[in-house]
């Protein structure tokens, strides 16, 4: 049936409210969609940066290998030693000059970043791991270290499914003071690496203690 020009423009045109329910079901599934997708891309990042901390374990690994099973030294601010970043740069990317600014190094949660500042990444290694030619005593070792030289080999570190080798921090190396446990899991966990290669979320009690003294946890 053939309806007048005037009748196909009345039947075809959306009422006003036919035109806010619509509306009204958009917003609802946004409302829905949002906090999943949210959900999705928060766990992508989660997923990513738990790859490049199993990556950072792996290199500290052929680091040892190449450096007489030594594991890799944290910078000591008092001193003019390399970064980590640095040392086991050659083990993740080829750009060893600004390897601190490469993505796989900067955390995506730390949200204090600043290519300015580029060697606060938002990930630090434990700095309790000493040069190897530190002369200072340090109680990280296992009893049964070589007490001359202090060679500090990787397989000597005690503790090692429970002690952090490196995560989430407000500095470029790890502390009890310098761990943050502020961005996972609603702000209330951190990201870290143990000696043995397992990642894992910890509260602050746990990271402190996985620092400090890992014999406790």
């Amino acid at each position: 049936m053939n309806y007048p020009i005037a009748n196909r423009s009345k039947l075809s045109a959306f009422t006003l409210i036919e035109l806010l329910t619509v509306i009204a079901i958009i917003g609802i599934l946004a409302g829905l969609l949002l906090p999943s997708i949210s959900k999705v891309r928060t766990r992508a990042m989660e997923t990513k940066k738990m790859a490049a901390y199993r990556q950072y374990f792996a290199a500290n690994a052929l680091y040892a290998n190449d450096n007489q099973g030594n594991t890799c030294p944290a910078k000591d601010a008092r001193g003019e030693d390399m970064l980590w970043q640095e040392l086991l740069s050659p083990y993740l990317s080829n750009d060893s000059k600004y390897s601190n600014k490469t993505e796989i190094y900067i955390d995506p949660f730390y949200e204090a970043y600043n290519p300015q500042r580029a060697f606060l990444t938002g990930a630090g290694i434990n700095v309790k791991v000493k040069l190897p030619e530190s002369n200072q005593d340090n109680v990280f070792w296992n009893k049964e270290r070589v007490s001359e030289g202090r060679t500090f080999k990787l397989s000597q570190i005690s503790e090692s499914g429970k002690r952090i080798f490196l995560g989430d921090s407000t500095n470029w190396f790890i502390n009890a003071q310098k761990v943050d446990t502020t961005r996972h899991e609603g702000g209330t966990t951190g990201m870290f690496v143990r000696f043995d290669g397992s990642v894992t979320y910890l509260t602050q009690e746990e990271a402190v203690l996985a620092v400090s003294d890992p014999a406790k946890l």
